[in-house]
């Protein structure tokens, strides 16, 4: 089960049995996300991170949490950097494709929207990471599909003859009526 360090205070008027339905039911929210679920801090460092991401990434959240969200990227996304900088949102809130880096290294297609929300830790940004690797396979797989379908209708036409009215065969046993054109 997920850590969750984003539960309500006391001081919300839960009595401490509600907060831990809660904390369980946030958990069980968390381990039933079919997408990767981050949690980073406003400096990159990674706070959470669910089973699906766990599964996505090939690290075990042990071994993310408490690191920088830049060992699941690879080199050269610097948005949120910028952003807590004062820049512009690149993708707070608007999701988009990007790629993300496994544990072994691969760099895979995913889309990734990040939300941004204040506690009392500051500001945070959760990310959902969905694999687009089976998708983009697809649109492979149509692309060639394509292609060859393409080349079979090139490959007919150019197998079929030329014929011009006075050079299209006939059929002699009916009395020298054209054969049908296809």
């Amino acid at each position: 089960m997920c850590p969750c360090t984003f539960m309500p205070h006391e001081s919300d008027g839960l009595t401490q049995a509600q907060l831990k339905t809660r904390a369980a039911m946030q958990g069980a929210l968390l381990d039933a996300a079919v997408d990767g679920i981050v949690v980073i801090d406003q400096r990159g460092q990674v706070l959470l991170f669910n089973h699906a991401a766990e599964l996505l990434f090939g690290y075990r959240a042990t071994e993310v949490v408490g690191h920088n969200v830049a060992m699941l990227l690879p080199a050269g996304y610097a948005h949120l950097q910028a952003y807590a900088e004062g820049g512009k949102a690149h993708i707070i809130g608007i999701g988009r494709d990007v790629q993300g880096r496994r544990k072994n290294g691969d760099v895979f297609p995913m889309y990734l929207s990040v939300g941004e929300t204040l506690t009392e830790q500051g500001r945070i940004f959760v990310g959902i990471c969905h694999d687009l690797s089976s998708y983009e396979q697809a649109l492979i797989n149509r692309h060639n599909a394509e292609k060859r379908y393409r080349d079979i209708v090139e490959s007919r036409q150019a197998l079929r003859p030329a014929w011009t009215a006075s050079s299209w065969p006939t059929r002699p046993w009916a009395g020298g009526q054209p054969i049908d054109r296809p």
